[in-house]
């Protein structure tokens, strides 16, 4: 289990480490388990650090904190320690920093990244509707939260596949994150200011912010309809990283043609 750490943050000359050097995702091999694991992708080289700095990761969610140890600049690996959170978390953020060797003041930091998606509540309502031979539609075209219709007539059961079934999800969620990003980009950004608070589009947008910063923080500048698909692209991507959802597929087929 990762230790609780008290956070030290040096307001002179640290570096802030960039988006696109370091990242990580969190998963779990059980959805109904409040257990963790992470991994980290780190690329420092272009960062004056010394090769002995010492790097921990600083892990939040709620009220709880952790740090574990991930090494040194020159010899960096995964946390060894699981996560264990009191609850099932809506979201999971870190923090990379990075120490001299033997010392307590930061002289290297990223700010706090997303690295699990967490609760779908904020962005999408689960709801029943009559749809014949259909299971499921996405409806965003709402003044509220975007819906996931399910077929009423086993609505509890696939309410159930929704929320627990990472196979069952994989097929389902990654077009929903796509279409609904589509929708807001192809919409001049519509809600998506701090002005807008309590819109659904803000609450995406908030996602977005956390799930992919840097492309996100430059999507509103002049772009074209492809490069709206490649941002909705990577934001499905990157959300379905943690659940691993292609991968589970892939073992869920294996294990039903072994029956």
């Amino acid at each position: 289990m990762a230790i609780r750490k008290t956070a030290q943050y040096s307001p002179f000359n640290a570096q802030v480490i960039e988006v696109d050097h370091f990242s990580a995702i969190a998963a779990t091999d059980d959805p109904n388990e409040l257990e963790y694991k992470i991994e980290v992708a780190l690329d420092l080289d272009s960062y004056s650090f010394p090769d002995d700095a010492e790097l921990d990761l600083e892990v939040l969610s709620g009220e709880n904190l952790f740090t574990a140890d991930i090494g040194t600049v020159s010899f960096s690996h995964n946390p060894i320690e699981t996560f264990t959170f009191d609850a099932k978390p809506n979201s999971i953020r870190m923090r990379l920093r990075v120490t001299p060797k033997d010392a307590t003041h930061l002289i290297g930091y990223s700010k706090l990244r997303a690295c699990y998606e967490g609760d779908l509540s904020s962005l999408i309502l689960v709801r029943s509707k009559p749809l014949g031979q259909v299971t499921w539609i996405f409806e965003y075209e709402t003044a509220d939260t975007p819906i996931l219709y399910l077929n009423e007539e086993r609505f509890k059961e696939l309410q159930n596949y929704v929320y627990n079934d990472l196979s069952w999800q994989g097929q389902i969620l990654p077009q929903c994150i796509y279409s609904g990003y589509m929708h807001i980009a192809t919409n001049n950004f519509e809600g998506t200011t701090p002005d807008d608070q309590g819109c659904w589009q803000f609450s995406w947008w908030t996602k977005a912010e956390e799930l992919c910063p840097g492309s996100t923080s430059s999507i509103k500048e002049n772009k074209t309809l492809e490069d709206y698909k490649n941002w909705a692209e990577e934001l499905a991507k990157k959300f379905s990283l943690s659940a691993k959802y292609f991968n589970k597929f892939l073992a869920e087929k294996d294990r039903v043609q072994q029956i």
